[in-house]
């Protein structure tokens, strides 16, 4: 395996910026009950919508780039796997928009986070659209 590298997948997820929003304008600490609700105790479902929306309001990411941007230049891992930034961008599914996936494996509740993002968001005046992909097929 000369010439290979493996790379771990989680040195290579793009992390959101969390406190780069407006917590006036957009108070998740209102929606805390809701998510303890719907998720009960499954944090990494409310980390994950929790994590959805700050990327959705943050005034740092209007499209993916920013993200991918940000975090190349922050994390080596993906300066290995990708020469430039540049290749990076030019792997991205919707270049140009404010787009993410949400990665949780088989049978952990990926229809609870899509519902509790579809839920906050619209009344805070955000538009979504979720586009469903099923690995499997």
């Amino acid at each position: 395996m000369t010439g290979k590298k493996i790379f771990n997948t989680q040195d290579l997820i793009l992390r959101v910026n969390t406190k780069a929003y407006d917590a006036i304008r957009y108070p998740l600490d209102d929606w805390e009950r809701f998510l303890d609700v719907l998720c009960s105790t499954r944090n990494y479902q409310k980390e994950a919508i929790k994590t959805a929306i700050h990327y959705l309001v943050s005034d740092k990411y209007q499209r993916i780039e920013d993200l991918v941007s940000e975090n190349y230049r922050q994390n080596i891992h993906l300066q290995e796997r990708y020469r430039e930034e540049k290749d990076y961008v030019s792997k991205l599914q919707l270049p140009g928009k404010q787009s993410a996936c949400i990665d949780l494996a088989t049978g952990t509740g990926k229809s609870y986070v899509m519902y509790g993002i579809a839920q906050i968001a619209p009344g805070w005046g955000l538009s979504i659209k979720f586009w469903f992909l099923d690995r499997r097929a």
